[in-house]
C-alpha cells in the first residue's frame, strides 16, 4: 500500500522516515530497528508508538513510499492468562 512519509537525513545523509499516513491513519517512527539500502529500494523496519513493527520500502527511482508488512507487537504469556491463573 501507498503511503505518505514525513521523513528526515538519517545515517550517511540518507532519508528516513519520521512519521507515516496509511489511510488516515498517522504512525510516529519511535525506532528504526533495521534498515537495508540497494540501488533502487530502501527497506526500513520501524516501531511505531504502539509498540507495531512494520516493514516500509522507499523507491529511490520513483519517490514512492509503501508499507510491505505489518506485525502487532507480542503479548507476553502472563498477558494473555487471567490474573488467576497466572504462576
Amino acid at each position: 500500500m501507498i503511503i505518505e512519509v514525513k521523513s528526515r537525513r538519517g545515517h550517511l545523509e540518507i532519508e528516513e522516515p519520521a512519521s507515516f499516513t496509511e489511510g488516515k491513519l498517522e504512525y510516529q517512527v519511535e525506532e528504526i530497528v533495521d534498515r537495508w539500502i540497494g540501488m533502487d529500494h530502501s527497506y526500513f523496519k520501524v516501531v511505531d508508538g504502539d509498540g507495531c513493527t512494520h516493514m516500509l520500502r522507499h523507491d529511490l527511482i520513483a519517490l514512492v513510499w509503501e508499507t510491505i508488512d505489518m506485525q502487532a507487537p507480542q503479548l507476553s504469556t502472563n498477558a494473555r492468562r487471567p490474573a488467576w491463573r497466572r504462576a
